[in-house]
């Protein structure tokens, strides 16, 4: 089972749909376009023009859970501010790192990255 996972990026509400064919009709767009999206990690647009993000959650792949991992970004010196990561979100270069999706409470769903270990890691 697929659960398909819009983020608008404007307002970040969230919606979800059990099935690609609500998907394109909700953004009325074709499923090439709706798969290409998906795929590629770009942004999809409606017709009014809201962007909106496309990740789908597997079975698989289900979402991963805070606090059940501990990342090693949690006790880094550099966790405050020093590093992209800790900065602005973005992944750091030559870091082990694998992409995942967190649940960030209230059933809404974010990207982010199970991190194994860091070449700016510093013991903080």
């Amino acid at each position: 089972m697929r659960i398909y996972v819009l983020t608008n990026l404007d307002n970040g509400d969230q919606i979800k749909f059990n099935q690609m064919i609500d998907v394109e009709h909700f953004l009325s767009k074709s499923r090439p376009y709706v798969r290409n999206c998906i795929k590629n990690g770009t942004n999809a647009y409606d017709r009014k023009r809201n962007r909106y993000d496309i990740f789908v959650i597997t079975n698989n792949r289900s979402p991963y859970k805070p606090g059940y991992q501990p990342q090693i970004c949690w006790n880094c010196g550099n966790y405050a501010g020093g590093c992209e990561w800790a900065d602005k979100f973005e992944p750091v270069p030559g870091w082990d790192a694998t992409p995942t999706i967190v649940d960030s409470g209230a059933e809404r769903y974010a990207k982010s990255y199970c991190i194994r270990e860091c070449p700016k890691f510093t013991e903080g």
